[in-house]
Formats: C-alpha cells, sequence, structure tokens
C-alpha cells in the first residue's frame, strides 16, 4: 500500500510513503496509517527520534561514490533552484545550525505539512485481498478526513542549470578505485512527452553496444568499458540527459577526445532526423513492438514494489494509463529533434571521477568532504564541439533480428507427452561428456524459456590464479559477445557466463523464439574464442581494479566474504586473487 503526497523528501519532487501488512490486518493498519496525515501529532520525542533516523541513514552513504558524486553535482546547480540544497540531511544541519539561528524544526516541519501534505494533491494505492468494492469503502472510511487545503503542485520558475551553470567540468576524488565520465545536458522531464518518449529513442541510440556503437568506437580506442545513457529526474518539470562511461586508466587521460566522439554521435542523430529518417523511424518503431511485448507478456510484480510504483506515476499520468504510461509509445521525429538540438556545448556539463586527480582536486565539498576541482571548460574544447563532423567510425544500428514473433504456449497435452504427466524434468541426453535435462512448463503462460549450462571441470580452482585466470575467461567471452548479443538483450533475451568453483556456468532466459540463436552463438565463443591483446589489456585492468577496491565494499559484503573463506574448504581469499591476476598474460 502506498500514499504519495508531490513534495521532496529525499529526492525527486514527492514523497512516497508506504508499507504493507498482512492481508487480515489490513484495514486495522489504514485505520492507524491515515491518522499520520489527518492528525499529525510531530512531539519532540517522534521529532527527535526522525532526526536522529535521517542523520543515521545519511552516515552510512557518507563513503557512497554514487550519493558523493550526486551531491557535488547539486552544489554546482543554481543555489536559487532546491536541487542546489542537500540531498539528505544530517543532525548538524536539521538540529544544531537551526537551533543555533533560533529556528525550531519541529515548527518547521508542521508549517510544511500544512503547506503541502492536501488532500487534494495526494494519491492514495491500496491492495488486498478484499473486493474492490469492499476496499473502496475501507478508504473512504479511514481517509476522507485527511484535511483539503485546495493546495496546487509546487511549480519551480527557475532552472536547475541555467546557462550561467553549465560549460563546467568537475573533477573529483572516488572512495573506490573507479573511474568515471559523465557528460550531462539540461532538458525537459518526460511527463509531457511520456507518450512519444524522444529520451527513450535517443537513449537507446547514444547507449546502444552493437556494432558501430559509440561504446564499440570508445572500446577500440582502448577508452571505456561501459556507458549507460538515460533521463535523471530533477523536478516533475526538470530532468538531466546523462552519459555516463565506465573508463580506463588512458580513457581518465583522453576525456575530452571522448567528449568529442559522444557530440560527434549525437551529430549522426541529428543529420539522420533529416537525412536518414527511414532507418530512425525503423529502430524507434522497434522499440515501440518491444515496449509493446515486454507490456503483453510483464512478469508479475511484487505487491509492495507495486504499490509504490503506481503512487507515484498517479502524480503525473491519467488514472486510466498509469498501468501502460510506461510502455506507450508513438515514436515522433519532431520530439526527437527538439531533443537533440539541447544538446550543445552551451549547455554541456561534465563529471570526471578518478583518483589521478588526487593532487589537483584541493576544493572539500562540506557535506561528503569530497575532494574536487571544478573549472570552465576549456575554449579550445568547445570550439571543437562546436565544429564536430560525422566520424566513419560510428553509424545508426542495424535491423534487431532478435525482436520475437513467436508467442505460441505449448497445450498441457504436448507438456505431458514429453513429462509423462510428472513435474520432473525429462532426461533427453545422456552420454559420457553430456547430460541434458528438459521440463516444459506453461503455469505462467508466457512464451519465455531458461536454458542453463553447466560445464564442468575441477581445474578451474585448484589455485588463486587458476581461479583468476577463468573469471578473466568468462569476462572475455562476454566482452566478445557484446555487439552480438545487445540486441538480443533489447529483445528481451539476456545471458550471464560466470565461473564456478566446479567449473563454467552459462544461464540465459528471455523469449523462447530467439533464445537458442544466443546459446549457440555463447557456446561457439566459448568453444572458439579470439582474444585480442588489447582486449584483454583493458579486461584485465578492470578486474585488477575490482580486486584493488575490494576492501571499500560495504561491512555487510566483507563479513559474507569473510564468512565464506573461513567456512568453505578451498575457499581463496582475495589478496591472493590480487596477488595472482597481475602474472595473468593472454598465453594462460
Amino acid at each position: 500500500m502506498s500514499l504519495s503526497p508531490p513534495l521532496t523528501k529525499f529526492a525527486g519532487d514527492h514523497t512516497n510513503y508506504h508499507f504493507d501488512v498482512a492481508a487480515p490486518y489490513l484495514e486495522m493498519a489504514l485505520d492507524v496509517f491515515a491518522q499520520f496525515f489527518i492528525a499529525p501529532s510531530f512531539t519532540e520525542t517522534a521529532t527527535d527520534r526522525e532526526l536522529n533516523a535521517v542523520d543515521s541513514e545519511n552516515s552510512k552513504n557518507l563513503q557512497a561514490d554514487e550519493w558523493r558524486t550526486n551531491q557535488l553535482l547539486r552544489s554546482h546547480s543554481n543555489p536559487n533552484h532546491p536541487f542546489h540544497k542537500y540531498g539528505t540531511g544530517n543532525l548538524q544541519t536539521l538540529k544544531e545550525i537551526p537551533n543555533s539561528r533560533g529556528i525550531d524544526t519541529r515548527q518547521k516541519m508542521k508549517e510544511f505539512y500544512e503547506r503541502h501534505y492536501s488532500a487534494n494533491i495526494m494519491k492514495l494505492v491500496v491492495l488486498g485481498t478484499e473486493s474492490l468494492d469492499c476496499l473502496e469503502q475501507i478508504v473512504r472510511d479511514k481517509f476522507q478526513s485527511i484535511p483539503n487545503y485546495d493546495r496546487s503542485v509546487h511549480v519551480y520558475n527557475v532552472s536547475p542549470f541555467p546557462r550561467t551553470h553549465t560549460m563546467q567540468s568537475i573533477f573529483s576524488v572516488p572512495v573506490t578505485d573507479t573511474r568515471t565520465l559523465v557528460v550531462m545536458f539540461p532538458c525537459p522531464s518526460s511527463v509531457k512527452t511520456y507518450k512519444t518518449k524522444p529520451e527513450h529513442c535517443v537513449a537507446h541510440l547514444i547507449g546502444h553496444e552493437g556494432s558501430g556503437s559509440l561504446l564499440s568506437h570508445l572500446k577500440a580506442q582502448l577508452w571505456a568499458n561501459t556507458l549507460t545513457a538515460g533521463l535523471v529526474p530533477i523536478s516533475a518539470d526538470e530532468a538531466l540527459f546523462s552519459v555516463s562511461i565506465g573508463l580506463t586508466e588512458l580513457g581518465v587521460k583522453e576525456w575530452q577526445e571522448m567528449v568529442v566522439v559522444i557530440f560527434q554521435y549525437i551529430a549522426l542523430l541529428k543529420h539522420a532526423v533529416t537525412n536518414n529518417r527511414v532507418a530512425l523511424e525503423s529502430i524507434c518503431e522497434e522499440l515501440r513492438v518491444m515496449d509493446t511485448i515486454t507490456f503483453r507478456y510483464k512478469d508479475k510484480a511484487q505487491p509492495f514494489n507495486c504499490v509504490i510504483k503506481l503512487a507515484s506515476q498517479l502524480q503525473v499520468f491519467p488514472p486510466e494509463e498509469v498501468w501502460s504510461a510506461s510502455y506507450l509509445m508513438t515514436p515522433n521525429m519532431d520530439h526527437i529533434s527538439q531533443l537533440l538540438d539541447l544538446f550543445t556545448p552551451e549547455t554541456l556539463i561534465v563529471q570526471i571521477s578518478s583518483k589521478q586527480f588526487d593532487t589537483i582536486a584541493t576544493t572539500v565539498e562540506p557535506h561528503y568532504q569530497t575532494r574536487y576541482l571544478s573549472q570552465p571548460l576549456q575554449p579550445e574544447l568547445v570550439d571543437r564541439l562546436r565544429k564536430v563532423t560525422l566520424l566513419e567510425a560510428l553509424r545508426l544500428p542495424e535491423p534487431n533480428d532478435f525482436i520475437p514473433t513467436k508467442f505460441d504456449l505449448m497445450s498441457a497435452t504436448e507438456c505431458d507427452d514429453v513429462t509423462g504427466g510428472t513435474d520432473i524434468p525429462s532426461k533427453v541426453i545422456n552420454d559420457d561428456d553430456i547430460q541434458a535435462f528438459y521440463l516444459p512448463d506453461t503455469s505462467f503462460k508466457t512464451p519465455k524459456a531458461s536454458i542453463f549450462l553447466e560445464l564442468s571441470s575441477p581445474e578451474v580452482y585448484v589455485s588463486p590464479t587458476a581461479s583468476v585466470t577463468s573469471a578473466l575467461f568468462s569476462r572475455l567471452v562476454s566482452d566478445s559477445l557484446v555487439e552480438y548479443s545487445y540486441p538480443a538483450e533489447i529483445a528481451g533475451v539476456t545471458y550471464l557466463v560466470s565461473h564456478q568453483s566446479l567449473g563454467m556456468n552459462v544461464l540465459a532466459a528471455g523469449y523462447n523464439d530467439k533464445l537458442t540463436l544466443l546459446v549457440q552463438k555463447i557456446i561457439e565463443k566459448i568453444r572458439d574464442c579470439s582474444i585480442r591483446t588489447e582486449q584483454f589489456s583493458r579486461v584485465k585492468e578492470q578486474l585488477q581494479l575490482e580486486y584493488d577496491s575490494f576492501s571499500t565494499q560495504p561491512p555487510t559484503q566483507l563479513g559474507l566474504f569473510t564468512r565464506s573463506h573461513l567456512t568453505e574448504t578451498p575457499r581463496w581469499h582475495i589478496n591472493q586473487y590480487r596477488e595472482a591476476v597481475t602474472g595473468v598474460t593472454i598465453e594462460s
């Protein structure tokens, strides 16, 4: 169950309150829950308890790079916009500083409640086992007394990133030994264009990983390992379009060249809108088709997560479309063009995070103590970005052959013919080298399947060096498959190649129609994997970084690893992996 008033608590521009309870106690729990909004007491003890909870929550995030870089971005935004404020808060900002200035935090909370918590701008979602009529009556009885002050949702009249706060680069030192380049452009949120989804189309193209893609070119230059693109919401009206790249050590040094290449890909998209419109429309149509298929065969969501999402979406979508709004899509080339026109050097914001900036990052962000250096983009770079031309290595994605077209399900009779009417997998291959089992299952009535392969070999874990070599090989197989498998991922077919103590595992799952095509390619790649020297160096460097950064993981993860190391035999230690990886070569 979820209630969602539309104001910021920790992020975004609405607060989402939610809980779950055993079904027989729903009405009783709703009665208690409703009183929080009908007649909140705001007692001094409850206020202090909540302030301590916020402080505790904030403390656990102080060493998390995601929170640190987010606050650093906030501190470089427009001071007149709420996004500039501290994203969470602590005892100092919420209690000690206000008290020193004669401000009563408890009174401010009451004023905030009266100003923003009004029934006419709140949304409620309740999921229970009762009938719809019964649930409606319970809600009416319990929530009708929430005050209605006839408020309107707050509208911000200033931009979080006006031109005075763009064309800047921010260099920071992370806690973990990671390297990241984030390129951002301020843009409107997706609320008004949710039916055409231009940001979805553009993010799909920039974030593509197939042949001719931006990431494929960056990998070929040994600059990057990963790339993601998409919209980062700020408020109901504002957002940032973000391109985030996981860098190699060389990529940190060549970050300006990478920004130029990003602008060259943006130039390709702008060119396609007017000169290659048919191809661009075809790509967007593939996205529309897959969104429709995904909605039609969507797995059943967890009730708790379902009500949280629906309550938030009711703030921006009409009730009749709240289930489907995320999947509705009628591509519009004009909307795509308008979005791309916002991606200019004048609106550019660049964030770069690496340990290599340790000597130049001398300014300290006050809340997370992140060391950073910010400066305007160099005029030479800006001039290059204004004059970019098309790069031959970059091109639009090819048609996606993995999009499923067959959705037939096996009948119960067909299943019984295979299984003999039991729910025990049938052994369909049984010889000295291979054993294969098959179990048809139509319980969920979706045209999906899973294939699990276990390639057994005791040699992969006989020593730390063997284990590291196996881990590297698994990653190299996956890396070699990216350009082939990425279209499959878009089409709802995913896979994972991993190494275990007894060998290598392959898990592939998704729409049954094209699943075996991907599995066959994976097997071929494992058998005939051709590893390039530069590819090996890049993947090995990434694995070394993970080993070196292991000690910065949350205490729970470190505790679980230590427990496994102490209770399992054999179980190699991370320090042994760190030492072994340096000696692994491409010949290994």
